[in-house]
């Protein structure tokens, strides 16, 4: 097994893994942005 590989499979996971966490934490900080947004595109809500 050449490490290059192995580091290649590892950062692969790593990613996979850690997008979800990151797109979770962006989302609970951003709440109250999306919010906003959101009623910028609908005035009558």
């Amino acid at each position: 097994t050449q490490p290059i590989a192995a580091g290649i499979w590892i950062a692969v996971l790593l990613v996979i893994v850690a997008l979800p966490l990151v797109r979770w934490f962006l989302g609970r900080r951003r709440k109250t942005t999306m919010v906003t947004t959101a009623n910028e595109q609908h005035p009558s809500v």
